[in-house]
C-alpha cells in the first residue's frame, strides 16, 4: 500500500466533499461514520485497473492511501481532479468580493468544490444511463451495474465496488433498465475512450467550444451531456453550464429576479465569477437544492414506489424531475443573519462592494421562490434526469 500527499490552493475541506458525495445520486456513497474519511473506489485514468483510496485530511493537506496494483502518481492525479484540486483556488474568495450573492454562498458553504466524476468515461456513461428517466432509478441501475460488473477493491476491511470499465462494458449484452439503444451507446462509449477520445488531459486541452463538439460526436451525448462531461466529468473549472435549466432557476432564487434568466442573462451574471464559473454555478445547485428540497422528496417518493411503477416508468420514458442534490446543509437562507431576505440585483453588478452586505436585499417575495418551480421558456431545452453540475 503506498500513500500521497495533497496540498490544496486556497480553501478547502475533505469533510464538505464527502457532505457532497451522501447527497450526489450517481456517487451511490454512504460514508456513515466516515465523516473525516473519504473512499473511493474507480478505474484508474488510462488502464482497466481498479484502484481503493482512503483520503483523511491531516493537517493542512489531504493524505491519500491506495489500495490496488494502479500507478500511484496517475492515482494522485486523478485524485485531485475528482476533488477539483488540482486547481488553484486562491483567487476563488475573490470571487465572492466581486459579488455579494457568491461570496454569501461560499460563507455558506465553505470549503466545498466541485467533486467530479471518477473520469469522463464514466460521466459520460451516467449520461446515457440516465437519459429519459428518474435520477433516483439511474442511480439505482448505476449501481447495480457497478456491484454486478464491476470490480470489487476493499478499503480497510470494507468493500466498494468500482463502476465496470470500458473493456467489462463492451461485453455486456443487456442489463435491466437499459432500454432502447442504451446498450449500444454504452458499447460505443468504451470503444471511444479505449482509443483515448475521452482522456481528461485531452479535453481540458482544448478550448471549451472545441471540447463540447469533440464531445457531441459520441452517440447519445448532445449539447447537455457534453456539458456535463466536461464540467463534471473532466473537471473544467471556467465553463457555465448553459443548458442547465436549473441554472437560471437557481440564479431567479439567489438573485431576487422576477423572471427566468435567459442564457444570455447567466453569461452575464457569471461573468465575474471568472475563472471559476464552474465552482460558482455548483454553490447555486446546492443552495437550490437545500431550499426546495426537491432530490430529497423524490427519493422518499422513489422509496414508496413498487417495481410495477419503475417499469411503467420506463417504458413510457416519461419526463423526470429533479438532479443529483445535496441536502446535507441545514434548511435555512443563504447568510444566518438574514432570514427571509433575498440579494437584490443591484449587489451583483456592484463590483466595487461599495454597497453595505445588506443593502437593498427586499424581503422575499413568493413570486421569486416560486420561480424555481416555473415552466421553463419554449425557447429553453428540457432535459430529463440529468445534471450537469
Amino acid at each position: 500500500m503506498s500513500q500521497f500527499v495533497l496540498q490544496p490552493l486556497g480553501p478547502y475541506t475533505l469533510r464538505a466533499s464527502a457532505a457532497f458525495l451522501e447527497g450526489f445520486a450517481p456517487a451511490a456513497y454512504h460514508g456513515g461514520e466516515m465523516a473525516d474519511h473519504l473512499h473511493l473506489a474507480f478505474i484508474a485514468d488510462g488502464s482497466e485497473q481498479s484502484v481503493g483510496v482512503c483520503l483523511h485530511a491531516q493537517d493542512s493537506t489531504i493524505v491519500g492511501e491506495i489500495f490496488g496494483e494502479a500507478d500511484p502518481t496517475a492515482v494522485r492525479s486523478q485524485v485531485a481532479r475528482i476533488l477539483s484540486l488540482d486547481v488553484d483556488g486562491r483567487h476563488w474568495p475573490d470571487v465572492g468580493k466581486r459579488d455579494l450573492v457568491m461570496g454569501r454562498l461560499q460563507a455558506r458553504y465553505p470549503g466545498l468544490r466541485p467533486v467530479c466524476f471518477f473520469s469522463p468515461y464514466e460521466a459520460a456513461a451516467w449520461a446515457l444511463i440516465s437519459h429519459c428517466i428518474r435520477i433516483t432509478q439511474a442511480a439505482r441501475i448505476k449501481a447495480r451495474l457497478a456491484e454486478e460488473r464491476g470490480p470489487a477493491v476493499e478499503i480497510h476491511g470494507r468493500t466498494e465496488h468500482a463502476f465496470p470499465g470500458p473493456s467489462r462494458l463492451m461485453q455486456l449484452e443487456t442489463f435491466p433498465g437499459l432500454f432502447g439503444h442504451k446498450v449500444e451507446y454504452l458499447h460505443q462509449l468504451a470503444q471511444a475512450t479505449l482509443e483515448g477520445k475521452l482522456e481528461a488531459t485531452f479535453l481540458r486541452g482544448l478550448s471549451p467550444e472545441q471540447a463540447l463538439e469533440h464531445l457531441k460526436t459520441l452517440p447519445g451525448i448532445g449539447d447537455f451531456s457534453a456539458q456535463l462531461v466536461l464540467l463534471r466529468g473532466a473537471g473544467e473549472p471556467d465553463a457555465l453550464p448553459t443548458h442547465e435549466p436549473r441554472l437560471a432557476r437557481a440564479m431567479t432564487l439567489a438573485y431576487g429576479l422576477d423572471h427566468l434568466p435567459i442564457t444570455q442573462e447567466t453569461r452575464q451574471i457569471a461573468e465575474v465569477w471568472r475563472p471559476y464559473r464552474t465552482w460558482g454555478s455548483l454553490l447555486l445547485r446546492v443552495m437550490l437544492e437545500a431550499e426546495t428540497q426537491k432530490i430529497a422528496r423524490g427519493r422518499e417518493r422513489q422509496r414508496g414506489r413498487t417495481k410495477g411503477d419503475d417499469k411503467k416508468t420506463l417504458s413510457s420514458c416519461r419526463n423526470a424531475t429533479g438532479h443529483p442534490g445535496s441536502p446535507f446543509y441545514p434548511m435555512h437562507w443563504m447568510w444566518p443573519n438574514d432570514v427571509g431576505r433575498l440579494p437584490h440585483p443591484a449587489d451583483h453588478y456592484n463590483l466595487t462592494g461599495n454597497l453595505p452586505a445588506h443593502a437593498a436585499c427586499p424581503p422575499v417575495s413568493q413570486s421569486a421562490v416560486s420561480a424555481v418551480s416555473l415552466p421553463l421558456s419554449a425557447r429553453r431545452r428540457r432535459t430529463v434526469g440529468l445534471t450537469t453540475w
